[in-house]
């Protein structure tokens, strides 16, 4: 039997992208910036009869400043250059409420309830959630060992909403 990746005959129809960087800031401070990149290669025919051409589908970045202990969103911000929708760039405000949220256990399910559903937008929502997302190990590459093991000292598992 011949594997999956021996099927494949022809270019993507569709191609999704992830893209994630972390960049390093004065005092312990970064910014993640998280990009969605979608592209259609083939026409899409809808149920309605229209068709919409090969082209960009998404370009939706999520920027968050990070800082303290335990890691805290100090500010947020998204963009929305291409989108399928015209309501899709009113959900870029709504990225805000995120701002002071920590970074620990039932961070994802905060940010849900905050920004998910009817009061954001389902990809603006994942980018902020997404385990390469917020920090990660962007935020340890950015500390020196001894300022990193010295704020693990310093914090206790008690101190953060681990249950």
């Amino acid at each position: 039997m011949k594997s999956l990746k021996d099927l494949i005959r022809d270019n993507p129809v569709h191609q999704r992208r992830l893209e994630f960087s972390t960049y390093a800031l004065a005092d312990d401070r970064i910014i993640v910036e998280g990009w969605l990149k979608d592209d259609r290669f083939v026409p899409r025919h809808h149920l309605d009869g229209n068709v919409s051409p090969p082209g960009k589908v998404h370009r939706i970045c999520v920027r968050l400043l990070l800082g303290g202990w335990p890691l805290s969103i100090l500010d947020a911000e998204a963009q929305m250059p291409v989108v399928p929708h015209d309501q899709c760039p009113s959900a870029q405000d709504t990225l805000k409420k995120i701002i002071g949220l920590t970074i620990t256990h039932g961070y994802g399910d905060k940010v849900i309830e905050r920004i998910g559903g009817i009061k954001g937008c389902a990809h603006m929502v994942q980018r902020t959630i997404d385990p390469e997302n917020p920090g990660g190990l962007g935020a340890f590459n950015c500390q020196t060992g001894e300022r990193l093991i010295a704020k693990l000292e310093s914090f206790s598992l008690s101190k953060a909403s681990f249950s």
